[in-house]
């Protein structure tokens, strides 16, 4: 029996449960609420001592990291495989698992927390936000949620948030323009990885700006909506007023955005 543990828009959850989807693995989910404190309750912990999702639980195995879930799928299912043929495609699949783990995820994190999140959290007041930031024991990363909460798109981080993004953007495109998909012709766990995050750039009004739109993105992302694990884990799943509430919220921030993507070329 598989277990996962995740919330519905968890960027890492989403990777995990579209290699499910295409494995046509059944599983039990238990759906996780971070505003709840979900995330840092003892019960979890103890599966999950980082207190961030995805969890996966498989008769006594514990597996914690989207990456390391999505190869253990992998090489326990035995039905058809989502890993390339070859060692360069197999090397350019565990590469963009690399960078959407450790670059792109933080870039869009903050991005996302600049934009999306930002209006939550100030709407609480001072003293419960300043709450809300020491409780989290990594000094760094405390100063970082205050600096983007507080300052927006103003935050000293936001640069290098965009020209990561932008590389990303541009590094797809590239692959694109020699295959069908980012580690070759045929569906990868490349291509599950980094859905999500063209998922929330397309929630923020982007992918069609001019500034960010690029013809070969545009095609993967048509084919990767029209994929049944699209449908199973994203379409089907989230509610389509909350998609429209992101939106509207990212309405506003969005010239600025674009002043800063244009500010990377």
């Amino acid at each position: 029996m598989f277990t996962v543990y995740h919330f519905l828009l968890a960027t890492c959850g989403m990777k995990v449960r579209l290699v499910m989807s295409e494995k046509e693995i059944k599983y039990k989910e238990i759906m996780l609420d971070p505003d709840s404190g979900d995330l840092s309750s003892p019960e979890y912990l103890s599966l999950n001592p980082s207190g961030v999702v995805p969890t996966l639980v498989h008769d006594n195995l514990v597996l914690s990291e989207s990456s390391v879930i999505m190869n253990y799928i992998e090489d326990y299912c035995s039905s058809e495989s989502l890993r390339p043929i070859t060692a360069e495609g197999k090397a350019r699949m565990n590469m963009w698992m690399k960078l959407a783990d450790e670059v792109y995820f933080p870039a869009l994190g903050a991005l996302i927390y600049a934009t999306l999140l930002r209006p939550k959290y100030l709407a609480l007041s001072e003293d419960v936000r300043n709450a809300i930031y020491e409780k989290n024991t990594d000094l760094n990363r405390r100063q970082m949620k205050r600096d983007l909460i507080e300052n927006g798109l103003e935050s000293v981080l936001i640069p290098d948030s965009i020209r990561t993004i932008v590389s990303m953007l541009d590094r797809i495109e590239g692959t694109l323009d020699k295959s069908m998909y980012l580690s070759g012709d045929s569906y990868s766990l490349a291509d599950a990885a980094i859905t999500p995050f063209i998922y929330r750039l397309s929630l923020m009004n982007l992918l069609e700006q001019p500034e960010i739109s690029r013809p070969g993105l545009i095609s993967w992302w048509e084919r990767m909506k029209s994929r049944t694990s699209y449908d199973e884990v994203i379409s089907s799943r989230i509610n389509p007023d909350i998609e429209t509430m992101i939106m509207a919220v990212s309405e506003v921030a969005l010239p600025k955005l674009q002043k800063l993507i244009l500010a990377v070329k």
